[in-house]
């Protein structure tokens, strides 16, 4: 009998070996004949791989909206990192804390990996903020003496007209 090619998703480094080992968990083999752990390809950053043995790209995790991961051969789901407070974001895969989307101008948001702007609450009625990516309701400002604001969400107060005040 002759000796066998290890098979995808598998490799051996040393000689006179009986068994092929495993790509480790976080990297995964399309081919045979392995030589090396190296040769096992890394899920990509925004993905991990939580068994050992695998043969495929796609059988690396995407991370979930909300959350993102910047290495590469990573392991588990603890390793995809929530979007912070006045953030959220929508994609899968996600490689960069940067592709979280802040909060607009007038709303906030104190909750951590949110999944779309709809978490974003709006400053209430005789507030407003110009800035984005607030974490709490208590950087919404008063509006100044003699300005109003009526809505929701405002990034800007509105001044009294003739023959009223505030």
């Amino acid at each position: 009998s002759s000796c066998v090619l290890c098979e995808e998703g598998k490799y051996q480094s040393l000689v006179g070996q009986s068994v092929c080992e495993n790509c480790p968990a976080g990297r995964y083999s399309t081919g045979f004949g392995m030589i090396s752990r190296n040769q096992c390809e890394s899920c990509t950053s925004g993905k991990y791989l939580s068994v050992a043995g695998s043969v495929r790209e796609k059988d690396c995790i995407a991370c979930p909206a909300g959350k993102y991961q910047t290495g590469f051969g990573m392991i588990d789901s603890l390793n995809c990192t929530d979007c912070k407070a006045g953030t959220y974001q929508t994609s899968i895969a996600v490689s960069e804390q940067t592709s979280c989307s802040f909060c607009s101008p007038g709303k906030y948001q104190s909750g951590l990996g949110m999944v779309d702007e709809a978490h974003c609450l709006s400053c209430g009625q005789g507030t407003y903020q110009t800035s984005s990516g607030l974490v709490s309701n208590a950087l919404c400002l008063l509006c100044e003496t003699g300005k109003y604001q009526s809505g929701y969400g405002a990034i800007g107060c509105d001044s009294c007209t003739f023959g009223k005040y505030q």
